[in-house]
């Protein structure tokens, strides 16, 4: 009887150890899929990070781009407005110099009909 479990208690033991090494077998092959998808994640990561810095240094520079276009904007309207204000005078000097034109035309006609 004492036999005949001892054996017994030994081929299950067998079962059950030979059942365990099966199961590690497949946490095993699970921990490394697991450790490839990390290590690609981890790479992936790495690029997303390298993108990120050369997207924000192409935003710095697109920035510093905008702020000089609108420094010469501002330069350009204030050339526009003296222009403008310079504009204004000439008409009104060349409206000034026309009406002494017309003076002088009139004159000119005077004395000529004063010695025909």
């Amino acid at each position: 009887g004492r036999l005949e479990q001892g054996v017994r208690l030994a081929a299950e033991m067998k079962q059950r150890h030979s059942q365990l090494e099966e199961k590690l077998g497949e946490v095993g092959v699970g921990h490394d899929e697991l450790e490839q998808r990390h290590t690609a994640l981890q790479q992936r990561h790495g690029e997303l990070e390298d993108t990120h810095g050369a997207l924000a240094g192409k935003h710095g520079d697109l920035e510093e781009k905008h702020g000089e276009l609108g420094q010469r904007h501002s330069d350009l309207g204030e050339e526009h407005g003296a222009l403008g204000q310079r504009h204004g005078e000439l008409k009104e000097r060349h409206g000034e110099l026309g009406q002494r034109h017309s003076d002088l035309g009139e004159k000119h006609g005077a004395l000529e009909q004063s010695h025909g």
